[in-house]
């Protein structure tokens, strides 16, 4: 769902999506449906901005536990 929120935020993506086949695989279908702009690229990018969210998270986490 986030990397689904993501996608959709970007310029030129009209639908983003995907299907879990089986739960027992470790495996996701993405469907990624833009206007101009290669969906592998704008994929690339919005995993690289879900990264540094995490990433963002991460940091504020372990900031909180050294506060506590």
């Amino acid at each position: 769902n986030c990397l689904r929120c993501i996608l959709l935020q970007k310029e030129g993506v009209e639908f983003a999506g995907y299907t879990v086949p089986h739960p027992t695989q470790p495996e996701i279908n993405v469907r990624i449906q833009t206007t101009g702009k290669p969906a592998i690229d704008i994929l690339k990018e919005s995993l690289d901005d879900l990264g540094n969210m995490c990433d963002i998270m991460l940091n504020k986490f372990n900031e909180a536990l050294k506060q506590s």
